[in-house]
């Protein structure tokens, strides 16, 4: 026992040893994509056009003819009013101008025979022209008894609760145009100079070409343009605010959803451009990036030369050619010659 007890470590088997880590990467290939630089800017979707709908007139209201979610036309009727007293109202002015204009007759037909001054006719006129004022201010406020679209539209959201006495002005829905949208983004300083150049905005959609990336559905992307730009920054965040519009086509977005819009400015077009987190300094502070071998997938390093930085992106002056393949993620874990693997 004592011999097998010693002969026993002998006999055990060294593990084998640890296959080697696979890194998984990001791979960026370059090409004519990379030809531009995009800059990005998050913001938040709205209707291009909404209405707060409120009665001119105060009210109890007795019926929504829409509901939430609901398309409406041009001078659709959403809502009413109890009408009573304006009707009430609107047949004694009617009838007041009625009466007005009868006298007012009979005043100017006495006035061809002299039977009455000059001043009578004048003061007849002006009873007849007090009536008729009144009767369009009554007529008004009964027509506005009607709450109606002044575009088309979806019903967003009811404001008020049913039969709800409000008052004029209150808001009771609101209204939007979702047939097109809008997006509002903050443009830092540094990218102004770059996207918006010197003639205004009239041109700056061709110089940018906007589009517009909605979070919940990022593989559609919208074509945008600039519809107004703040030539002032704000005093607090130092950027300047851009209004950009898109049509939603058949998808489903709605105001209130999250997006970002991707400029790809003309001026920094004519080189290639990659992430610039992709680009790493060596001991003696010279950028280089992981070049991938296609047949192997090992990483090797390729000196670079940097250029302009915009947004997330940095230009490439010297250093790689259409068709290389590099590392855009976890690069400052790679090492020379490490094998990795296309991370999806």
């Amino acid at each position: 026992m004592a011999a097998l007890s010693v002969s026993s470590p002998g006999c055990r088997q060294e593990p084998p040893p640890a296959p080697p880590v696979v890194r998984p990467v990001k791979i960026l290939e370059i090409g004519d994509r990379n030809s531009r630089a995009r800059l990005e800017y998050p913001g938040q979707i709205r209707a291009a056009q909404q209405a707060d709908m409120a009665f001119e007139v105060s009210g109890r209201i007795i019926e929504f003819l829409v509901k939430e979610g609901d398309v409406v036309d041009e001078g659709a009727v959403m809502a009413r009013l109890d009408p009573r007293d304006y009707q009430q109202a609107l047949e004694a002015a009617r009838a007041e101008g009625v009466r007005a204009r009868a006298f007012f007759e009979r005043v100017s037909n006495a006035a061809s025979s002299n039977a009455v001054s000059e001043q009578e006719v004048t003061d007849a006129h002006a009873r007849y022209d007090q009536a008729r004022a009144r009767l369009a201010i009554h007529q008004k406020a009964m027509d506005d008894t009607e709450l109606r679209a002044p575009f088309p539209g979806v019903m967003a959201r009811k404001l008020v609760e049913d039969f709800q006495t409000v008052r004029e002005k209150e808001p009771v829905l609101i209204l939007q145009d979702t047939s097109t949208l809008e997006i509002k983004v903050a443009i830092p300083e540094r990218d102004v100079a770059v996207s918006s150049g010197n003639q205004g905005t009239r041109d700056m959609t061709a110089r940018v070409q906007p589009e517009v990336v909605v979070s919940s559905i990022p593989d559609r992307i919208f074509p945008a343009r600039v519809t107004e730009f703040a030539t002032t920054a704000d005093r607090e965040t130092r950027t300047f605010e851009a209004t950009l519009r898109f049509d939603p086509e058949d998808a489903r977005v709605f105001p209130g959803m999250t997006a970002k819009v991707i400029a790809t400015p003309t001026r920094l077009a004519g080189v290639t451009w990659i992430p610039a987190n992709a680009t790493i300094a060596d001991d003696d502070g010279q950028p280089f990036v992981w070049l991938v071998a296609p047949e192997t997938m090992t990483v090797r390093r390729a000196a670079v030369s940097l250029g302009e930085l915009a947004g997330r992106d940095v230009q490439i002056l010297s250093g790689l050619a259409n068709g290389d393949q590099i590392a855009i993620s976890g690069v400052h874990q790679l090492r020379e010659g490490m094998e990795v693997r296309r991370f999806e």
